[in-house]
């Protein structure tokens, strides 16, 4: 089983925007459940949803989750998408900082 998820997170606060996207796998412990893609599932979600939120908006489909919550600052909204391609690696983890691009740092 070559389940995995392919994680995008985006936030502005204060001090610009940002954006990441890494890959989330199988744990050892996962592979070795009969459960395991739905103990895989549930990690992830747990993971993107922020349970510290007063208000935000999940959505939930067959293919991927969708978090999107108001800050007190801005926003922060993440996506995880469900891939089970047995040639895809995941993607190198990255991160950005707008705001500091947009300045030529």
């Amino acid at each position: 089983m070559n389940i995995h998820a392919h994680v995008t997170t985006r936030s502005q606060d204060c001090d610009g925007e940002y954006r990441s996207g890494y890959t989330y796998f199988l744990t050892s412990e996962e592979q070795a459940s009969e459960f395991a893609d739905i103990e895989f599932k549930e990690r992830v979600i747990s993971s993107v949803v922020s349970v510290y939120a007063t208000q935000g908006t999940l959505e939930i489909t067959p293919n991927r989750v969708d978090w999107h919550q108001i800050t007190d600052e801005g926003y922060q909204s993440s996506v995880a998408e469900w891939c089970e391609d047995e040639t895809c690696e995941g993607a190198k983890a990255w991160h950005r900082d707008l705001s500091a691009e947009a300045a030529n740092y």
